[in-house]
C-alpha cells in the first residue's frame, strides 16, 4: 500500500509517496504547505 509523506511541522501531506518495504534517509525536501515551506529530512524505516 502507498502512503504519502507528511510534513512534521504543519502536516501537509506530500505529493511524495512510498511504500511499505521502502528505506530511506538523507533526502531533503521543502514543504509545498501554503504557509509552511519549511525544509525537512525523510526517514523511513523498513517494518
Amino acid at each position: 500500500m502507498r502512503k504519502k509523506v507528511k510534513c512534521p511541522y504543519c502536516g501537509y501531506e506530500m505529493p511524495i509517496f512510498y511504500d511499505e518495504k521502502s528505506v530511506c534517509k538523507g533526502l531533503t525536501i521543502r514543504c509545498k504547505g501554503r504557509n509552511c515551506r519549511r525544509e525537512f529530512e525523510i526517514k523511513i524505516k523498513a517494518k
